[in-house]
């Protein structure tokens, strides 16, 4: 089952650009990939597609140090 966009997160779950750094995570918004759009949820999936949708950003990860012995 491949995972597209059938056009339902534009209706009424969509979250708007308003300026630098906004609506990126903000209480409530998560992003879809599949349908690259941010929107208000309080699910984890996306209600378009059904894919995992992220509440956080993915760009500052921790790096795991390795020990040295």
């Amino acid at each position: 089952m491949s995972a597209i966009c059938k056009g339902v997160c534009c209706r009424g779950y969509e979250v708007y650009n308003a300026g630098f750094g906004s609506p990126r995570y903000i209480e409530g918004v998560k992003h879809c990939r599949t349908c690259s759009r941010y929107m208000a949820l309080d699910t984890n999936r996306c209600p378009c597609c059904k894919q995992r949708v992220s509440a956080k950003s993915r760009r500052y990860k921790k790096k795991s140090v390795s020990q040295v012995c």
